[in-house]
């Protein structure tokens, strides 16, 4: 899958370099850094992690948890697209329609996601007049990905207040990537759905759900509060630059040192040890896993 944008910039890189002779360093390193160099040091830090940061768009579907609480695979939670409870795999049991967003904020005063929850346009029709499809379009402006300008494409809305609130048939926990069945659904659009005690009941692959997660492009206003600089956490472009600079030392040392651990000129010796830069390759990985350890996300 292609990188949907960079954790850091050439500069970022270049910035962990600083101080260092690089003055013998070829163009051609150089001009890898974004081509090369940035995107396998994204990888090395979406791996240490256990997953990517960039937004990404997925469909997954999840065994059943039997309680009303079920966690998703990958977070921030950044748009809930769809979420569907199937009673066997070939039927389709019920579709939610209100989802609400809460603790839309993380631990670093980031907004991943916005306040507030969707509002189905024919909401007061039955589901035999007009069905309710999802992903729901939006009306422009509110940041989502399937927002669209013409009125009369737009399917749902998005509300924050009591009343929506109240409607709500599963809550988003967008920072700890989590859905809530409320111990109530109170508008189940006629739907039959006899013996459900509102949970995730338990089952195989029974339950389907397409959202939106991660953060958005460091270099772009973000799309949720329009604000610059996106919303991508500057440890992980920190980290993402040192490893980044930790490869462009290790190609230094092979251009300069062909590989040797030491180098001999005009009777001057240069001792590099296990390997040119190493102790500085050696901090600056270290460096960014310390960095990590609060990203490192064991999955589910």
């Amino acid at each position: 899958m292609a990188l949907s944008y960079l954790y850091a910039t050439e500069n970022d890189v270049k910035a962990k370099l600083l101080g260092l002779d690089v003055s013998d360093v070829p163009d051609s390193l150089i001009s890898k850094i974004t081509t090369h160099y940035i995107p396998y040091a994204q990888r090395d830090v979406d791996s240490y992690c256990g997953q990517n940061f960039d937004a990404t768009t997925t469909e997954e579907f999840y065994n059943g948890s039997g309680s009303a609480i079920l966690p998703l695979k990958h977070r921030p939670i950044r748009e809930i697209l769809n979420v569907t409870l199937y009673l066997i795999p070939s039927a389709q049991w019920f579709q939610f329609k209100r989802w609400f967003y809460v603790q839309n904020t993380n631990q670093l005063g980031i907004q991943v996601a916005r306040t507030g929850g969707v509002e189905p346009k024919n909401a007061g029709l039955t589901d035999t007049d007009i069905p309710i499809t999802t992903p729901y379009t939006f009306a422009p402006g509110l940041g989502f990905t399937n927002s669209d300008a013409t009125p009369s494409n737009q399917t749902a809305d998005f509300l924050n207040n009591e009343t929506q609130y109240g409607k709500t048939d599963v809550f988003v926990n967008t920072t700890l990537g989590m859905l809530t069945i409320p111990p109530r659904v109170l508008f189940l659009e006629g739907q039959a759905v006899p013996f459900w005690n509102y949970t995730w009941l338990r089952g195989t692959q029974n339950v389907r759900i397409r959202y939106v997660y991660g953060y958005s492009d460091p270099t772009q206003p973000d799309d949720l509060t329009g604000k610059p600089n996106g919303s991508l956490p500057l440890e992980i472009t920190e980290a993402t630059a040192a490893l980044a600079a930790k490869y462009v030392l290790i190609d230094k040392g092979i251009f300069q040192g062909a590989g040797a651990t030491s180098i001999s000129i005009d009777g001057v010796t240069k001792n590099y040890g296990t390997m040119p830069y190493g102790n500085l390759i050696t901090y600056l990985q270290t460096s960014a896993e310390n960095t990590l350890k609060r990203y490192k996300y064991a999955g589910v």
